[in-house]
């Protein structure tokens, strides 16, 4: 599995399928690395491209930042009382 299935999609999954049960808050661990992420969704597991650890890791912590973002406006959307850190 990728960095980006480890790092971003098994923990996207997981709160999508607790989401309801969550009653006080949701976590995303970020990381600076954020700020220098790009996402190549044509390859996200970095098949077609040379594969560079670092540029995998920051394009799954822009996922989660990005991820962590939609979460929270969501949750605002509908009055919910789950935050988002």
């Amino acid at each position: 599995m990728s960095a980006f299935g480890v790092n971003h999609l098994s923990h996207f999954a997981l709160t999508n399928l607790l989401l309801r049960r969550i009653r006080d808050r949701v976590f995303t661990v970020g990381s600076l690395g954020h700020l220098i992420g790009r996402i190549d969704f044509a390859d996200l597991d970095w098949t077609s491209r040379a594969y560079r650890p670092y540029g995998a890791y920051v394009q799954s912590k822009l996922a989660n930042h990005l991820f962590a973002y939609e979460l929270h406006r969501r949750l605002v959307s509908i009055s919910s009382t789950v935050t988002q850190r």
